[in-house]
């Protein structure tokens, strides 16, 4: 298995003082400056953002090249905590169109009830005393909830 992991905490994880694709370029010498670049692109980084430096990176930035850096890995298992937070809307939906057609397992993290809604597949709910494990979509979920409530 290979673990890919994306932490809430996610700009401390990138090293300053280097352009973002130099960062990039750490995780994988055999990639080509080409296909880095293609990579950032995928992530709605623009040409020249490629030498941005890596500490003036926004929260938004630093978590789109987090994605970019889980997609050169190609972990078969994700840990998400929390990634669409610093995310716009237009980065939400790519990272929800993603998730979606990943073939790994992805253990996410979030409050954000539309991304639980288009991507899981079993709810984990810790809100209470007890684990709630809920096989199924998130709107079934939900009526099962309302259904026990009622």
């Amino acid at each position: 298995m290979t673990v890919g992991y994306f932490s809430q905490d996610h700009k401390e994880s990138i090293q300053p003082g280097v352009s973002i694709i130099e960062w990039l370029h750490e995780f994988d010498a055999s990639a080509s400056q080409q296909e880095l670049r293609g990579l950032l692109g995928q992530m709605l980084f623009s040409g020249e953002d490629a030498t941005k430096r890596t500490e003036n990176l926004s929260g938004g930035e630093a978590a789109r090249l987090i994605f970019c850096r889980l997609m050169l890995q190609k972990p078969n298992f994700l840990l998400l905590d929390e990634p669409t937070n610093h995310l716009d809307l237009e980065s939400i939906n790519a990272l929800n169109i993603a998730l979606q057609k990943y073939d790994g397992t992805v253990l996410l993290v979030t409050h954000d009830h539309d991304v639980v809604e288009e991507v899981a597949t079993r709810i984990w709910n810790f809100g209470g005393r007890e684990i709630e494990d809920f096989k199924g979509p998130y709107t079934e979920y939900l009526q099962q909830k309302e259904a026990t409530t009622a």
